[in-house]
């Protein structure tokens, strides 16, 4: 440093006596480049540069042309898919309405006026479009352009044409009942060649009848080619573009480019050029700028998904306008610089003269300082800009990109991915059980954890490959230019075993597994926000299916989310308008052929599609919480149901009401049966609360300590569905139980399988052995019956004593006993 000061110094030194003499040599040299060599090389600079870009402009418009026609291409089919499917919905909405309202009519007579509302509809903008109407055996029902085939049947008709049509649309009904099919037929005004054909087909299964639709593919296509031309047309400013068919047919031209001749040997070209390449109308070699106006050059490019050919033009007058203007500004420019030197250098040489020598010393010693200063507040700028930049961009614990950076990454790859035609898939990762570590241990624990995780999933995926961390517990690992799903299959079980081995904190080892999920673009989304929503519902099917595993989204799985979803809000209007009724299933003891109670079984009654069981929304309960509201709706109903029971004189001795492991995890369980028995003035032995068996895997020791709860208040506690759990002796006999319920799939089969009735005999003994009742369900005819009870079961519940019905029909059944 200080032999640079001292160099420093002595220049400084010297600059008055030289700088008289170099400045004027130096003003004089200037001013002599500047008027000729300056000149001409920013000219020719300019010209260069400004032909580039205007090359490089129309590649690029020809190439958002033609993006845009791809995606207005599969976004219009698709829509013109949807199309078909709406039509034939709206004509099953018309069967479904009216064959609701007209229910007592024959099926004949309902056929007969569904023919006739649907007879005379066509659409589509041609009015090509009509329903036609099949049943499973291959009778045609509706047929309008051809009603003499309506009423027979096309399978046994020996010339009937279309017979593998309808054969394979059987088939499709069949498995799929409903959805889109494809097939090949004449055209109304041409029979001289099949053509594909886009149906729509839905199986009414009220009336053993499939209604459809269909269209021509070419049709479709034909429209789709219409609408984007149209579109072109009303976008026209943003450039002269021309379209041109295979044929050499115009389309579209605002230039007045092409003949038939040339497009047919641009279309030649393009099969060897894919990409596009210039051209201009006029052979010469390369571009001289000066004969520009004798040439017509553009970009064109063939589209053989559409068999076009799109262009435009790449230069015109307009570029030789702009260099002429900018010869012009350059040379104006050139003279003001060389007189401003001229004049500056004078005023310059009588200043440095006068002031250097009377600065330099004190200029030495500020250099010196600002020098010093200038280094370190660079030096500092530098790191903080360093650290700023990674913080925004990395995850502070783990030092992974982070959400802010995955974003980005996933938006540009997706690009990349579209220009290039290449394959990208998307990991959800998340830690199972993650909570447990993080609760038991410590979050300085569960960071420690996260940070090895972290490194084992990036050691373990390719160089290239992108692991960020999305938040919590959860990663995400972009994948990008991976050749098939194996590949993707084979960095998802190397990231299995990394995590095989147990992770060891301060001398402990832990267990730990991830649930993936795993989406890929273009297939499960086709922007960064849906292949990350779609990837997360994966993962999520993943840990439901067991945790520990990967799964692939489908749309299938998509749409029992949405299904869930819907359920879900429907649930809440249920509550809201009381919806929910219990139905009773009597428990009997048959040695003394008496009711001694009754399991109240919740059933909805839905205001549009009637009585819904409880397997199909009792899990989207439980996941969503509402199990905990309606679970306490249960209890004082059932508990209500009872008193009126006993008030009028039955013998009944209780109610068992079944309570899932989200109201026991609650809680609130204790207290709301507190405050139920106390409303209706009930004792606690009325009550029998039924657990499955499976709830006590989960969280055995807050579970137990519920239970407890409950039989020191005097409250029976049975175990539902004994033997399908995996619940061991042991915690059997720590469990406060009252009571095991044999499951009805060991009863079903209990007279021809040995095995079944081995089990249920076991359970009779351990129940009789731990001095625990035992229940028997699902016991439907007599010899179930007596064997059960020549095991030693003496209560059992079944529709050999009644299925589960209202109130109202217990009544009757306690006014027999």
């Amino acid at each position: 440093m200080s032999v640079k000061n001292s160099t420093l110094t002595r220049w400084i030194v010297l600059l008055p006596i030289l700088g008289v003499f170099i400045t004027a040599f130096i003003l004089i040299v200037i001013g002599i480049q500047l008027t000729s060599n300056v000149y001409k090389d920013e000219i020719n600079s300019f010209k260069v540069e400004a032909t580039k870009a205007s090359k490089a402009r129309a590649v690029i418009r020809v190439g958002e042309v033609e993006k845009s026609f791809l995606i207005n291409e599969s976004v219009l089919i698709k829509s013109e898919k949807e199309k078909i499917k709406d039509m034939v919905l709206f004509a099953v909405n018309l069967m479904d309405v009216f064959y609701r309202q007209n229910s007592d009519l024959k099926r004949q007579d309902i056929i007969k006026h569904i023919k006739k509302r649907l007879r005379d509809i066509r659409f589509f903008e041609n009015k090509t479009g009509y329903f036609f109407i099949y049943d499973l055996k291959g009778n045609c029902i509706l047929l309008p352009p051809n009603p003499t085939f309506e009423g027979k049947n096309l399978l046994n008709l020996k010339d009937a044409q279309g017979k593998f049509t309808i054969k394979e649309a059987i088939k499709f009904i069949k498995k799929s009942h409903s959805g889109y099919l494809e097939w090949y037929w004449y055209k109304p005004n041409d029979k001289n060649e099949m053509k594909k054909k886009i149906g729509y087909l839905y199986y009414y299964e009220s009336l053993g009848i499939y209604i459809g639709t269909a269209r021509y593919e070419e049709d479709i296509v034909e429209k789709v080619k219409n609408e984007i031309l149209a579109n072109l047309k009303l976008n026209s400013a943003r450039g002269r573009f021309f379209v041109y068919d295979g044929d050499g047919k115009k389309l579209y031209d605002n230039t007045n480019t092409l003949n038939k001749l040339e497009v047919k040997g641009i279309k030649e070209v393009s099969l060897e050029i894919k990409d596009g390449f210039f051209m201009s109308k006029k052979s010469v070699e390369g571009f001289d700028i000066e004969n520009a106006t004798k040439i017509q050059s553009y970009y064109v490019k063939y589209i053989p998904e559409f068999d076009w050919i799109i262009g435009t033009n790449t230069y015109d007058n307009s570029l030789l306008m702009d260099i002429e203007e900018k010869k012009k500004s350059i040379s104006s420019k050139v003279y003001e610089i060389v007189w401003d030197m001229v004049f500056v250098a004078v005023i310059a040489i009588l200043v440095i003269l006068f002031l250097m020598l009377a600065l330099s010393s004190k200029l030495r010693e500020v250099l010196k300082s600002y020098q010093k200063n200038l280094i370190k507040k660079n030096k500092e700028m530098r790191k903080q800009k360093e650290k700023l930049a990674h913080q925004v961009a990395h995850d502070i614990l783990t030092s992974l990109p982070n959400r802010f950076m995955l974003s980005k990454k996933l938006e540009l790859a997706i690009r990349q991915s579209r220009s290039d035609d290449k394959k990208l898939a998307l990991m959800f990762l998340d830690i199972d059980k993650f909570k447990s570590i993080n609760d038991s241990l410590g979050h300085n624990i569960g960071d420690i954890f996260l940070q090895k995780v972290a490194k084992r999933i990036k050691d373990s995926v390719r160089d290239r490959d992108l692991v960020a961390r999305f938040g919590g517990d959860e990663f995400v690992v972009l994948i990008e230019n991976y050749n098939k799903i194996h590949d993707l299959i084979v960095i998802v079980e190397k990231i299995q075993k990394a995590l095989k081995k147990p992770i060891k904190i301060e001398d402990t080892l832990h267990q730990v597994t991830l649930s993936i999920g795993i989406s890929l673009y273009p297939f499960d989304g086709i922007n960064a926000e849906e292949l990350l929503k779609n990837a997360d519902i994966a993962m999520y099917r993943a840990k439901e299916e067991g945790r520990d595993g990967y799964r692939f989204f489908t749309q299938t799985m998509n749409d029992e989310i949405q299904n869930q979803i819907e359920i879900e809000k429907s649930l809440h209007v249920a509550i809201k308008k009381k919806e929910f009724v219990l139905h009773y299933q009597p428990l009997v003891d048959v040695g003394s052929e008496k009711i001694f109670g009754v399991e109240a079984l919740l059933r909805w009654n839905h205001s549009k599609k009637g009585m819904i069981y409880p397997d199909k929304f009792i899990s989207v309960a439980e996941e969503s919480n509402l199990i905990v509201p309606i679970g306490e709706w249960i209890i004082d109903e059932a508990i209500s149901q009872l008193c009126k029971w006993k008030k009028s004189g039955y013998s009944i001795k209780k109610v068992s009401v079944n309570v899932a492991l989200k109201q026991l995890e609650s809680g609130s369980l204790i207290s709301c049966i507190e405050k139920t028995l106390r409303k209706h003035n009930a004792k606690p032995e009325w009550l029998e609360i039924e657990v499955i068996e499976r709830a006590f895997m989960k969280d055995f020791h807050k579970v137990t300590k519920v239970l407890r709860h409950l039989r020191q208040m005097g409250i029976d506690v049975a175990i539902d569905d004994f033997g399908t759990g995996y619940s061991s002796l042991a915690y059997l006999k720590r469990l406060p139980i009252t009571k095991l319920k044999i499951d009805r799939e060991f009863v079903k089969n209990i007279l021809e399988s040995y095995e079944d009735r081995a089990i249920a005999k076991t359970i009779v003994s351990l129940g009789h052995g731990l001095k625990i009742d035992v229940l028997a369900e699902g016991v439907e005819n007599e010899k179930q019956r007596k064997l059960l009870v020549a095991i030693g079961c003496r209560k059992m519940q079944g529709y050999l004593f009644s299925r589960p019905v209202e109130a109202k029909e217990i009544d009757k059944l306690l006014a027999k006993d």
